[in-house]
């Protein structure tokens, strides 16, 4: 049972008075997903020794997620388990983890430099490790179980091996011949790399074509560079000793003056970018576009400016206002008031209408549609929040009248708007309607998300609460005692502990289990028991269900 326990290392920490090692399976701080989780204290864990029981799992990265260890629990059927570091807490100590879902070690090479600079130091800088795969938020936390669990490959650069823990230091760089030098790690591991020493061996970028004269709207494709060796002659420019090594290069259009452009290039491990100033054509004319608008018309939003015309340059969307002209507007029928390709809405009274707009001999059609009131963006089923990973979807769409819904025939496009960190693998749309996967999310804590809907008439936003499942907590209120007399009045109320709340709610996903209160009056949440010649042990259980997430609470006590 025992013969698949992960090699984990004791880590000592002090609570209060009470200084107690903790010991993880057979001593390995770095635990799969996939295994069993043994806690044991004061020596490790083995056949002879009993594991540690009472010991609660509590993710050092949201609290909210805590989970009760048995004497051995097996990690794979924990619900909702996320990787990240955990701390044990126990009554004999504490001790960090790391859980990973694969806890087998991969080979790390992405600090090997391109250059090597003789000048320079690169203090603790390793070439390749071997190590878990994990996330980097995760190192502020757990840096130091990484550390231990982490393997160093036997490295060479040419025919100069690097020293234990294949650090890059500067006596093995010192060694190395100037230009091209080959480097291995391990078995899986081999690429070139260069070793300069300003300015005797140093290398440059150069312009492939000197003296070209580019399209503006071809720069990016057109425009070219090479690294070369500084000793390469001029006059050869990139046909001679060209080294592979890539070069990303940038300019602004912003910055054109007359027909010129800066463009900046820069090579990695390379603090000298080369910028060269390029002679350009402007050939990206600009079009007029002008697109057909649906427009409802709500109370209260008149003056508001919609933009039925514009200048778009080609290619791309850029747009030179010092290439364009003004735009003048007439519409038929009139009564539309412009203001360089901007419609204002300026009537107080409107009727179904369709207006032909033109505008530089260009036209569109815009069409009307009134309305008594706002247009909100509602979502069935109607509720105050969603759980990840139920299996009920959600839908959303416009309070139309009937009239604007025979009108809008397409489904509202819709997304969640998520910030860049954030990775939701359990929200999923199709078209308007929300799926919740698995509750496999970055942030547990967060409970609020915003809601974004299009049709080819509105754009509308709405706010929605996710809870995680981890972080509900099952409440029965009341005197809980184990024992009770005969003769007096019991009562109890099952409620939900929401986050962010610090009073428990009613809810209507939670019930008492019937065959546990059979005695007992229940009315909705609340269930109520004269004891009045009463005897026995009662266990009444209350329960949460939310498809198909499911838990339950119990109150154990006898009555003499």
């Amino acid at each position: 049972m025992y013969n698949s326990l992960l090699l984990l290392f004791c880590f000592t920490v002090t609570i209060s008075v009470i200084n107690a090692e903790l010991f993880v399976n057979d001593r390995d701080s770095v635990v799969s997903a996939e295994h069993n989780l043994l806690v044991c204290s004061r020596q490790p864990c083995s056949m002879k020794f009993h594991a540690t029981t009472g010991c609660m799992l509590v993710s050092a990265t949201e609290p909210n997620i805590r989970v009760p260890l048995k004497k051995l629990t097996n990690l794979r059927f924990v619900p909702n388990l996320i990787p990240g570091p955990y701390w044990i807490t126990c009554g004999e100590g504490q001790k960090l983890i790391l859980i990973v879902r694969d806890s087998s070690l991969h080979l790390d090479c992405s600090a090997v430099p391109a250059l090597i600079d003789q000048n320079l130091s690169y203090p603790n800088s390793r070439l390749c490790v071997y190590r878990p795969k994990l996330r980097t938020e995760w190192m502020k936390f757990a840096g130091s179980i990484v550390e231990q669990a982490t393997e160093f490959p036997k490295c060479m650069i040419g025919r100069f091996p690097a020293n234990t823990g294949s650090l890059l230091t500067l006596s093995l760089i010192q060694r190395l011949p100037f230009g091209k030098s080959n480097i291995t790690c391990g078995q899986q591991h081999s690429q070139t790399i260069r070793v300069i020493h300003p300015p005797r061996r140093e290398v440059e970028i150069r312009e492939r074509t000197p003296g070209a004269v580019y399209k503006l709207s071809r720069l990016d494709s057109d425009f070219s560079v090479c690294v070369v060796w500084t000793s390469t002659p001029t006059e050869t420019g990139c046909s001679f000793d060209e080294l592979s090594i890539s070069a990303d290069c940038s300019y602004s259009v912003n910055e054109v003056v007359g027909s010129h452009v800066d463009v900046t290039c820069s090579i990695p491990d390379h603090n000298v970018p080369r910028r060269f100033t390029v002679e350009v054509l402007i050939d990206r004319p600009v079009l007029l576009v002008c697109n057909d608008m649906n427009i409802i018309v709500e109370p209260n939003n008149y003056r508001k400016r919609y933009t039925i015309c514009d200048w778009h340059a080609v290619p791309g969307e850029d747009k030179y206002s010092k290439w364009t002209i003004p735009l003048v507007c007439t519409s038929y029928p009139s009564g539309l008031v412009f203001t360089d390709g901007t419609m204002m809405l300026n009537q107080s009274i409107f009727e179904d209408m369709t207006y032909t707009v033109e505008c530089n001999n260009e036209t569109a059609i815009a069409r009307f549609y009134p309305t008594d009131g706002y247009v909100s963006l509602l979502v069935e089923p109607t509720q105050s929040y969603f759980l990840f990973g139920q299996s009920g979807p959600a839908k959303f769409y416009f309070n139309y009248t009937r009239h604007l819904r025979s009108l809008a025939k397409d489904r509202l496009t819709c997304t969640v708007i998520l910030k860049p960190e954030e990775n939701i693998d359990g929200f999923r749309f199709i078209g308007d309607t929300l799926l919740f996967g698995h509750s496999n999310v970055s942030n547990t804590l967060r409970t609020n998300y915003r809601v974004k809907c299009a049709d080819e008439f509105l754009e509308r936003w709405t706010n929605i609460t996710v809870y995680h499942p981890l972080n509900l907590q099952l409440v029965i209120e009341g005197e809980r005692r184990s024992i009770y007399f005969s003769g007096i009045f019991l009562s109890f109320s099952c409620k939900i502990q929401f986050p962010n709340s610090n009073v428990p709610s009613s809810d209507p996903h939670v019930y008492w289990e019937p065959g546990s209160v059979h005695s007992f009056t229940v009315t909705e949440y609340n269930i109520t028991l004269d004891t009045q010649n009463m005897r026995g042990v009662f266990r009444p259980t209350c329960i949460y269900h939310y498809d198909p997430h499911e838990m339950n609470e119990s109150v154990y006590f006898m009555i003499y």
